[in-house]
């Protein structure tokens, strides 16, 4: 890669690990010398723009995922949004096209985004999930062939994950993938945060939210109500959106989008630490040497659902579902243990 390098990063817009996880990589890329500007929409790219004031950026279509408020709901409701998202994916892969075309644009990376490719500069994609896991191999089988075809349009796939399968945190997602015909780079797992030091505990427990709504504040929902109900526990909420709400429980100390200092350090002062179960939220447990934390998968979510089954027990990482999630049961465990 040389220094003269112009390079179009695009992010998407799915909670904010894909835009969390691409930040050390985009810091690695303006570190050489390369210009690089930024293309994302919603929350992500209000979270890049407060990370890289300095660059250019782009708003691109958002593909406006949704889930429902039960897991076989979003299922459904997952099947009904595919053909808009594939609309989005066709305008997402025009303006792209026409960005490369006005701005020479010498390379593209695209951290999800399955349109963000051009026929006229090397096209990198990054996921994790080379193999989605849908339940059952007939299932498996086809998410591999469709994720393949979407794939095989770059490039080359950079997978966020270590190659030697005994060390992977991805599991079965970041395996080869029997249908690509473009190279593979396993590029090691990805976060923006650092090994945290011992540091006596402010908090009990720190909560972290991500993903889609509804099912990021109905979490919130539920983990303020159980937050309140415990007065003699100390609590941190990092709530992944701008802004905060008027009203809180006094025993809550919230952030709305907190920088990666912040983040690290509610961390290191947190007994215990509560986030979903998504890839990005895994890489920085992994990053920080966090073992006592409990994972929540989102309901209907295949990837985390999945994830939950694969990293239960390991690295010291407890998994609960959703609709059984006791803070007083896990603070007592958390006492007891020690």
């Amino acid at each position: 890669m040389s220094k003269g390098e112009k390079i179009l990063f695009c992010v998407l817009n799915w909670g904010l690990g894909h835009a969390t996880r691409s930040e050390p990589l985009i810091r690695r890329l303006l570190s050489e010398g390369k210009e690089v500007h930024l293309a994302s929409d919603g929350n992500a790219l209000l979270y890049l723009r407060e990370r890289f004031p300095d660059l250019v950026f782009y708003e691109y279509p958002s593909y406006n995922i949704r889930y429902a408020r039960s897991g076989t709901g979003t299922l459904l409701k997952l099947a009904l949004q595919m053909l808009p998202a594939l609309r989005t994916r066709e305008r997402e892969q025009r303006l792209t096209e026409e960005l490369c075309r006005q701005q020479r644009f010498t390379h593209v990376y695209s951290d999800g985004r399955f349109g963000a490719f051009s026929r006229r500069s090397p096209s990198v994609y990054i996921t994790h999930q080379l193999c989605p896991q849908a339940g059952n191999s007939f299932f498996d089988s086809l998410a591999a062939r469709m994720h393949a075809r979407i794939m095989n349009r770059f490039s080359e796939v950079w997978v966020p994950d270590y190659a030697e399968e005994e060390r992977s945190l991805a599991g079965a997602l970041s395996r080869p993938n029997p249908y690509l015909r473009v190279p593979v780079r396993y590029i090691g797992p990805l976060s923006r945060l650092d090994k945290v030091q011992a540091e006596p505990f402010v908090y009990d427990a720190m909560a972290v939210l991500s993903g889609p709504e509804p099912q990021r504040s109905l979490l919130e929902e539920k983990l303020l109500k159980q937050m309140a109900a415990l007065p003699q526990y100390d609590f941190c909420l990092l709530r992944g959106v701008k802004g905060l709400p008027l009203l809180h429980p006094a025993n809550v100390y919230l952030y709305g989008m907190a920088g990666p200092g912040e983040l690290q350090k509610a961390a290191a002062r947190s007994a215990l630490i509560i986030c979903r179960c998504g890839y990005s939220g895994i890489m920085d447990l992994h990053a920080m040497g966090i073992s006592k934390a409990v994972l929540l998968p989102t309901p209907g979510q295949g990837e985390q659902l999945y994830l939950g089954r694969y990293l239960q027990g390991k690295q010291g990482w407890q998994v609960v579902q959703q609709d059984e999630l006791d803070l007083e049961t896990l603070l007592r465990g958390l006492s007891a243990g020690d």
